[in-house]
């Protein structure tokens, strides 16, 4: 997932692997991406292992198709461990909703769970 202010996008071209491995699929570079705001979604029952979501206003590059844009930013917004078993506790993060707010703002919920 990523932290800084900006990020390399790049769509996901081939699926021949599963989510933990995604990075061994073939991409396409499709612009540099800014991180506007990042809002915590604080109701989640931590109990079955969900943890605090988060909703990330992302500015797209000037250019960019809505087909690579939502490509990119479920690449770059989920992600999951590369166990062999499940429980092993790791943060697993996915998309819930990518959704288009102005002609270059995109809206990403981002939803956060612990593998129990």
């Amino acid at each position: 997932m990523p932290t800084p202010k900006t990020f390399d996008g790049y769509k996901r071209i081939t699926f021949r692997f599963n989510e933990g491995w995604k990075g061994d699929d073939e991409h396409e570079y499709v612009g540099k991406f800014r991180i506007l705001k990042i809002r915590r979604v604080a109701n989640t029952d931590t109990s079955n292992g969900e943890a605090e979501g988060r909703i990330y206003t992302v500015a797209a590059p000037r250019g960019a198709s809505e087909a690579d844009v939502a490509n990119v930013l479920r690449g770059a917004f989920t992600w999951h461990c590369r166990c062999e078993h499940d429980c092993c506790g790791h943060l697993l993060t996915g998309i819930y909703l990518i959704r288009r707010t102005k002609r270059r703002e995109w809206l990403v919920e981002v939803v956060r769970g612990n593998n129990v």
